[in-house]
C-alpha cells in the first residue's frame, strides 16, 4: 500500500529534506512511521510545538534550505502559529506539515471544534499557503507547491493538512514526486548602474544592506558598490553581519535598539544613500527614509523567473579589517555587562551565537563580535521571547562539531524551558548563558518611563543551574565577579551543553549612557 506518510517521506527526499523538527501526536503517526524507515532524514523531537516551528525557521536561517516541521492537529497546529510568524516575519522559508482531523469530523471530536478546516484558517495569515488536503490525489501536487512558494519571491512558511482519514487509505497504482523550481528574486541592472553612478557623483554616500541583500550574490553586489565608491557601509537589524564590524567601510546597525551605531547619524548626513535590498512596505524602509535629509535610492529585489544560485555557507571574514575599540569596562560595571564583556574576549571570529529578546539583546548585540552572518542571530523585530533556545537546537544540527553559545534572559528561557532537554539530549560544545535579573528588564523601562512605575515585571530567582542538572546536563551558578572567568573557563573546555546562571541585576541607566559613548563608531565624515 502507498500511504499518505509514505508520499510525505518520498516528497521530502525529493525536496532534498535532511531534517525533519517534529512531536509525535496522535493525528501525524502515519507520517513518523514513514520517518523511521527513511534513514535519510533525520527526525529531530521537541517538547513543545512552538519549538519545533522555531526550530524550523532557525534551521532555514543557518542553512539556506527549507526547514521542516511536524506537528498534531488542533493544539499542536496552533501551539506552532509563533514560529510560523517568526518565519514570515524574517523571510525564512518553512513547510509546516499537520495532521488535521478527518474529513467530515463530527464538532468536538479530539482535536475537532464546529469546523473541520479551522487550522487551515487560523493560520491562513500568518503564511504564504495555507491548504488543507481533500485527497491522496491531491496531496503530491500539494506538496510541490508549498516547497516552491516557501521558496519563491521573498521566502516565507506555508502549511500543508493532511487530514487523519488519509494516513489509512491507498493511493494505489504507480505514484511519483516531481519537485517545482521556485521563482527567485533579483536585482534590475539598470537599477543597479543608476545607483553607482549616483554613488560615484556624491559627497558623502552611505549604503544601506537589507536582508534581501545580506548574503551570497546580492552581498557581494553590495559590498563592491560599496567599496567601488567609497560608500560608507550600515546594515539593518535583520542584515546583522552582512558586514563585518572590522571593515574599514563600516558604522553600524540601522536600528534605534542598538548602542554606539553611528548608522542612523550616517544616514543623515549623506547626500546619497542606497539601500539594497530593502522591502519598500516594510518598517526598516520608513525606519531609514523618515531620518534620511539627502536623495534616497532603491535597489529592490525583482522576480527574474530564474533559478538562483544560493550561498548556505558561512560568509568568508574580509582580510583588510577594522578593529573596533572596545573600552575596558567601567568599574560600576555590574555582572550583566562583565559576562557579555568576557564572553566576547573567548569568542573567535566564526563563534555561532544566538541570542534573544530583550535588555540582554540589545547588550550582546552591541558587546559581542559581530563578523558574519552566524554571530548574534535573533529573531529581529519579531522579538519573541524564547526565541533563542530553539534556534541553538537549529544551530546544534545544522552545525554538529561546532560550539554553539547561546545568551538569554530568565524570562526568555522560562517561555522554552521544556526544550532545556533538548539541549542536552542533542549533545555538543553547547553553551547557554541565562543573565538572570529576576525580572522582565526592558519592559520595566518602558513602564517607568511612560507611567513613572513599573508592575508586574518581577520574576521568581530561579536556579537555571539546578534545572540543567536535574535533567541530566551541566551547569554552574555564578553570584559574584570573581567566580565569572573560572566558570567561563570551564563552560569553554566542557565538551557537551553547559548551563551559566548568572545571577545579576540589569545594567544602569548611567552604565548605558557610559557605553553608548564608549562604544561608538568613529564617524568619518571625509574620503578614505
Amino acid at each position: 500500500m502507498l500511504r499518505a506518510g509514505d508520499m510525505v517521506v518520498a516528497a521530502l527526499r525529493a525536496e532534498a529534506v535532511d531534517t525533519a523538527f517534529g512531536i509525535v501526536g496522535s493525528h501525524v503517526v502515519g507520517i513518523y512511521d514513514a520517518l523511521r524507515r527513511a534513514p535519510s532524514i533525520r527526525a529531530i523531537s521537541a517538547r513543545h510545538e512552538s519549538t519545533v516551528s522555531f526550530m524550523a525557521a532557525a534551521y532555514a536561517r543557518f542553512t539556506g534550505r527549507t526547514g521542516v516541521g511536524v506537528v498534531t492537529a488542533g493544539p499542536g497546529v496552533l501551539n506552532a502559529m509563533n514560529g510560523l510568524a517568526q518565519a514570515a516575519h524574517s523571510g525564512w522559508p518553512v513547510v509546516l506539515l499537520a495532521g488535521g482531523v478527518p474529513c467530515g469530523a463530527q464538532a468536538f471530536e479530539l482535536h475537532a471544534l464546529q469546523r473541520e478546516d479551522y487550522c487551515r484558517d487560523a493560520v491562513a495569515p500568518l503564511v504564504k499557503s495555507a491548504v488543507r488536503v481533500r485527497t491522496l490525489q491531491a496531496l503530491g501536487p500539494t506538496l510541490a507547491e508549498a516547497f516552491r512558494l516557501a521558496r519563491s519571491g521573498r521566502p516565507g512558511p506555508t502549511y500543508v493538512e493532511i487530514p487523519l482519514d488519509l494516513f489509512s487509505a491507498d493511493a494505489g497504482g504507480d505514484w511519483y514526486y516531481s519537485p517545482v523550481a521556485p521563482t527567485l528574486l533579483g536585482f534590475a541592472e539598470a537599477e543597479i548602474t543608476a545607483a553607482r553612478a549616483a554613488l560615484r557623483t556624491a559627497a558623502y554616500p552611505v549604503v544601506v544592506i537589507d536582508a534581501g541583500a545580506a548574503e551570497g550574490v546580492a552581498r557581494a553586489l553590495a559590498l563592491d558598490m560599496a567599496e567601488d565608491t567609497g560608500a560608507r557601509i550600515a546594515v539593518t537589524r535583520d542584515a546583522l553581519g552582512a558586514v563585518s564590524e572590522q571593515h574599514p567601510l563600516y558604522i553600524g546597525v540601522a536600528h534605534e535598539h542598538m548602542f554606539g551605531s553611528q548608522a542612523f547619524a550616517a544616514i543623515n548626513e549623506a547626500d546619497i544613500c542606497v539601500l539594497f535590498g530593502i522591502d519598500s512596505e516594510a518598517a526598516n524602509y520608513e525606519r531609514i527614509v523618515s531620518r534620511a535629509a539627502g536623495r534616497v535610492l532603491l535597489v529592490k529585489r525583482r522576480m527574474t523567473g530564474g533559478v538562483a544560485s544560493c550561498d548556505a555557507n558561512r560568509l568568508d571574514i574580509e582580510t583588510s579589517l577594522r578593529k573596533v575599540v572596545i573600552n575596558a569596562k567601567p568599574s560600576d560595571a555590574n555582572l550583566f555587562v562583565e559576562t557579555l564583556a568576557a564572553l566576547r574576549a573567548r569568542l573567535d571570529m566564526g563563534a555561532i551565537t544566538v541570542v534573544d529578546a530583550g535588555n540582554h539583546e540589545v547588550w550582546a548585540r552591541t558587546l559581542l563580535p559581530i563578523h558574519n552572518r552566524h554571530n548574534c542571530i535573533g529573531g529581529g523585530d519579531w522579538a519573541s521571547m524564547g526565541f533563542a533556545l530553539p534556534a541553538a537546537l537549529a544551530a546544534r544540527v545544522a552545525e554538529p562539531r561546532e560550539r554553539i553559545v547561546c545568551v538569554t534572559g530568565d524570562g526568555c528561557l522560562l517561555m522554552s524551558l521544556s526544550d532545556l532537554s533538548t539541549l542536552f539530549e542533542l549533545g555538543g560544545p553547547s553553551l547557554l548563558i541565562v543573565l538572570n535579573d529576576s525580572e522582565y528588564g526592558m519592559m520595566s523601562d518602558v513602564q517607568v518611563a511612560q507611567f513613572g512605575a513599573a508592575y508586574e515585571v518581577c520574576l521568581p530567582r530561579v536556579d537555571f543551574a539546578a534545572m540543567a542538572r536535574a535533567m541530566g546536563g551541566d551547569g554552574e551558578r555564578v553570584l559574584a565577579s570573581t567566580d565569572l572567568a573560572p566558570a567561563l573557563d570551564r563552560a569553554f573546555a566542557a565538551s557537551r551543553p553547559f548551563v551559566l546562571d548568572i545571577v545579576c541585576e540589569r545594567p544602569s541607566n548611567e552604565l548605558l549612557e557610559h557605553f553608548q559613548q564608549a562604544m561608538a563608531f568613529p564617524l568619518k565624515t571625509g574620503p578614505l
